[in-house]
């Protein structure tokens, strides 16, 4: 992390402290969103609690080492204390402080500033401060984080961010990371915050001068604790063949290791904090194995039927061209981790404005009410979801599964693309009317290309990702379930709240329609490498960003706006224009001289669609030679389940999250 000792004239010398050292694997301008303060919003507002009864209880009182706390901070000058620390004005002055009053070079740890990425304007990334472990370790490790500024040169909000980026960064870095403790003192004024996966909640600001014993007491609490009480996870082990995750059957009993390739081959953070993150790796059993597995572990809200579950039914139902399960096991979720703690309503950030006409009426600064004045209670416009205890509980789950595949750009020549569409409609189809199931986000990290078998029978396109799959034995979805990956979702899907308008088979297979289109015209690099990046002129550019998408869809999908959307193809796919034509001609038959986007839900129906949009591809299939070898360079990924990393770092600043 890049520590060197370091001093300054105003320390006399002392070289107690070690220089900035950063949260962060690398300052990158990817590392730098953590600290971004739009998508700080987007993170955390209407995910906080401020004041929150019972946090010091349970994060700082009756513990095992809380005897051995006492004994320092009561050993600690409280007047000299109070007098040093009237005069601080810097991170490095505080960090000193602590290091010698609190005798931390006894517990092997050390409170020491931070840098933010130098992307950030000067009055965004000062005052960071961390307390760091395993010191002596050549990658010391970020256990607790806070911000130090003067309140009478600094905005309250702008620190506040910054404690925020500060907890981003460290889940970036330790994506099964539980929680992260943090604080933050602006002027006298000491918060202490946690931030975890459904958002951020904190104690009763203090004044640290009139309560220096309470004050200390916190921040030698953090020097004593433990793994666990910093929000680490056991779930990731190592051993001498390397980094692994145990296996549990059913029973959730131990059945054996899985060892992990790293880095992950996907790593998406959708919003770090509040929601969490999702990474793949690939995994076997052994040193010797091959990497016959992937080990896809996230957080995901308790309310969604575990992906888990989906597909032990499409096992148990001999579902085809899906991916295997092999083993799930829940490691831990946020209302265990929230035990004991009392909750009111969640709130979110005021205007500008406002925040700035409460201060002035109350005639209380920022400094001495802390967040409170900043914000305002959160109203949920969500009516679907299910009551919560004040905030919205997500869970930390593992799930195994196989066999890993490659994504869909990475075809080699156009008939096995066409072969990979045909067979993944087919594995939908299975999925559907043999088990029951309604996939509801077919998307274009979602369809993969598996490994090839000498077995005829097997698919060449498979589906994976079932987190918002739906059991048809439930009945219909509900009104207004919007689910999905926007600018591949079906112009019905998008108008979910329509009252008798629930999600259908006919939706998922228009959004295996629009996937074509979008690999159709992405066009390829001068070395031939396929892209994942729309051209800026690109008619379907407008999906993601017109206000009413599906208003945008219905008339793109007219005869006229669709030969102009054609004429976007890349050179590659100008031989499946007529593909194109055909599947638009399925999917919107005209009535009554308008394209009719609503669903036949007779067997006959059902079984006429499905028919019509394989046999296109088949009648594609015989007017395409197979290319024994591709024309152009391809990247092979093996044991992939998702689109790789390039691609990621573009759909997924692209589309926009799933929404329930």
């Amino acid at each position: 992390m890049g520590f060197s000792f370091w001093a300054s004239s105003r320390d006399n010398g002392k070289s107690l402290v070690r220089d900035r050292g950063t949260l962060l694997p690398t300052l990158s301008a990817a590392d730098s969103s953590a600290y971004d303060h739009e998508s700080i919003l987007d993170d955390v507002d209407g995910s906080i609690h401020a004041s929150v009864s019972g946090y010091r209880e349970k994060f700082f009182e009756g513990k095992s080492w809380s005897s051995d706390c006492h004994k320092i901070v009561s050993s600690v000058d409280l007047d000299s204390f109070k007098a040093r620390s009237l005069t601080m004005e810097s991170p490095i002055a505080l960090c000193l402080l602590l290091q010698e009053v609190l005798k931390l070079d006894e517990r092997g740890v050390v409170y020491c500033p931070v840098q933010t990425p130098p992307t950030q304007p000067p009055s965004h990334r000062s005052g960071g401060i961390a307390l760091f472990s395993a010191i002596k370790e050549s990658e010391p490790r970020a256990e607790v984080v806070g911000v130090f500024r003067p309140g009478e040169t600094s905005d309250y909000k702008d620190g506040f961010f910054e404690l925020c980026g500060h907890a981003r960064a460290v889940f970036s870095r330790r994506p099964d990371r539980l929680f992260v403790h943090g604080f933050y003192i602006f002027g006298n004024i000491m918060e202490c915050w946690n931030f975890d996966r459904s958002g951020m909640y904190g104690c009763e600001p203090f004044d640290a001068i009139e309560y220096p014993e309470r004050f200390l007491t916190i921040l030698s609490a953090y020097a004593f604790m433990g793994d666990q009480e910093w929000g680490r996870s056991n779930f990731i082990k190592k051993d001498c063949e390397g980094t692994y995750v145990c296996v549990q059957d059913d029973n959730n009993k131990v059945t054996g290791k899985m060892y992990l390739q790293t880095p992950p081959f996907v790593a998406r953070d959708e919003e770090v904090i509040s929601r969490g993150s999702l990474l793949c790796h690939r995994g076997r059993e052994s040193a010797n194995a091959q990497w016959r597995f992937v080990v896809k572990y996230k957080w995901k809200p308790p309310w969604h039927e575990p992906e888990a579950e989906q597909l032990k039914k499409a096992r148990a139902r001999n579902v085809w061209g899906v991916v295997q399960f092999h083993s799930y096991q829940v490691i831990d979720n946020t209302e265990n981790l929230r035990s004991g703690l009392i909750f009111g309503p969640p709130q979110q950030f005021k205007d500008t404005e406002a925040a700035e006409q409460t201060a002035e009426s109350d005639k209380m600064s920022a400094a001495v009410i802390g967040a409170r004045a900043l914000l305002e209670t959160f109203e949920e416009n969500r009516p679907n979801l299910p009551k919560s205890p004040g905030y919205r509980s997500t869970v930390f789950s593992c799930l195994i599964i196989s066999p890993p595949g490659t994504s869909i750009f990475e075809y080699d020549n156009l008939h096995q693309l066409l072969e990979v569409f045909r067979d993944a409609i087919k594995a939908h189809r299975s999925l559907y009317q043999q088990g029951g199931i309604l996939h509801r986000d077919i998307a274009a990290s979602n369809i993969i290309i598996p490994p090839p078998t000498t077995s005829a029978d097997s698919p060449k396109g498979m589906l994976i990702d079932f987190d918002t799959a739906w059991d048809t034995t439930r009945g219909p979805t509900p009104q207004g379930s919007m689910v999905g990956t926007s600018p591949f979702m079906a112009i019905g899907a998008l108008e979910a709240h329509v009252p008798n308008n629930p999600r259908t088979y006919r939706h998922d297979l228009e959004s295996f329609f629009y996937v074509f289109l979008f690999i159709a015209i992405c066009p390829r690099e001068e070395d031939g490498t396929k892209t994942e990046e729309l051209p800026e002129t690109s008619r379907l550019l407008q999906w993601r960003q017109d206000k009413r998408k599906q208003v945008r869809k219905t008339a793109d999908m007219g005869e006229e706006r669709f030969e102009a959307i054609l004429e976007e193809f890349s050179p590659e796919f100008s031989c499946l224009k007529e593909l194109a034509r055909k599947l638009r001609g399925v999917l919107f038959p005209l009535k009554d001289g308008k394209i009719w986007t609503w669903t036949d839900m007779s067997p006959e129906g059902t079984d006429r669609l499905y028919d019509d949009m394989t046999g296109a591809f088949n009648d594609a299939l015989d007017c395409v030679p197979i290319s024994a070898k591709s024309p152009y360079p391809t990247t092979s990924l093996v044991a992939e389940t998702k689109a790789p990393s390039s691609i990621l770092s573009f759909l997924w600043w692209w589309l926009p999250k799933k929404t329930l």
